[in-house]
């Protein structure tokens, strides 16, 4: 394929995810314009160890949230059944020697939080963000109890991103809300109206309302993963 008739898009990731993206990315024949705009500080400890070990339901709300606690936690000691939210994190787990009863395709958190209300009443334990705010009022109702362990912090970083660079691009990748926030915070407003003439394509249902505030054309991954966001650039005929 000429280079001229690439797709290419803007990554606005941490150090380390975009390494990961650009890679799966590139095998599909889409360039990547990388920009480190998130800082992932792991948080663990003792008291993530603590908390998986009283659970009964163990969430993993992202590849970071296992980064971050894995380590922490003795497997051979937890009783909990584990679950990730996406299936990007469950290869991770799985590598890590962790059984995964249950990682959604699509719906991420939303998938996880439906799949337990099936399940018999206990207690879950979200590994997560620190500033992660999910809504499990109806496992709640159902007698859930609910335990919010924060495993690492996602910061913002202040990026250099010119007109230049958005015209070198067809879509803007975003994988959360964080990222579009960090975007929207170094961008000059000559930037921002040229970034609103680009395919933004998201993972998540959050993230999508996020880029909706800003992008006129805005898609979300039909895949809860880095291949279901490369399917969904590499499918667009814009």
């Amino acid at each position: 394929m000429e280079e001229r008739n690439r797709k290419a898009a803007l990554l606005f990731r941490s150090a380390g995810d975009i390494a990961r993206t650009s890679k799966e990315f590139e095998m599909r024949g889409i360039r990547t314009i990388p920009f480190e705009a998130i800082e992932t500080i792991c948080l663990g400890g003792a008291n993530l160890e603590s908390a998986a070990g009283k659970a009964d339901y163990l969430i993993f709300i992202s590849r970071n949230a296992v980064l971050c606690s894995a380590t922490h936690i003795d497997k051979g000691s937890i009783k909990a059944r584990v679950m990730a939210t996406g299936i990007s994190t469950a290869r991770l787990l799985d590598g890590m020697g962790f059984e995964v009863a249950f990682a959604p395709a699509v719906g991420g958190i939303s998938s996880v939080i439906k799949r337990l209300g099936e399940e018999a009443p206990g207690r879950v334990v979200a590994l997560c963000e620190r500033h992660s705010d999910f809504d499990f009022t109806p496992l709640e109702e159902r007698g859930f109890s609910l335990d919010k362990a924060a495993a690492y912090e996602a910061r913002t970083k202040t990026m250099k991103i010119g007109i230049s660079d958005v015209f070198a691009a067809t879509h803007a990748a975003f994988f959360s809300p964080l990222e579009v926030e960090s975007l929207m915070s170094s961008a000059d407003a000559a930037t921002v109206a040229a970034l609103k003439k680009l395919k933004a394509v998201c993972l998540g249902r959050k993230t999508y309302e996020a880029a909706s505030a800003i992008f006129s054309r805005v898609s979300l991954a039909k895949l809860n993963s880095i291949s279901g966001m490369a399917d969904e650039i590499a499918g667009d005929g814009n």
